[in-house]
């Protein structure tokens, strides 16, 4: 009898443990594509603003390496040696 109930307690514990992995064989529908789109968006906004700065400093960087000036500078004159 000891032997008996012993196995319907594992029985049990076996088709307890097994009844979640039945219940999810439907089609789950997804809702928060909007959602992550969006979030996605924002990230990419974000990225983009860091970068702009960081092209105009390139851009001047390599404008000074070439040795290229927009305008011509004066040397300031000296009052004090």
């Amino acid at each position: 009898m000891k032997t008996n109930l012993s196995r319907i307690i594992m029985a049990a514990a076996l088709i307890s443990a097994a009844t979640p992995a039945l219940a999810a064989t439907g089609v789950r529908e997804d809702t928060s594509n909007y959602l992550a789109w969006g979030f996605l968006a924002i990230c990419g906004l974000i990225v983009l603003f860091q970068i702009v700065p960081v092209i105009s400093l390139a851009v001047k960087v390599f404008k000074g390496l070439n040795g290229t000036k927009d305008a011509e500078m004066e040397v300031a004159p000296s009052k004090y040696r």
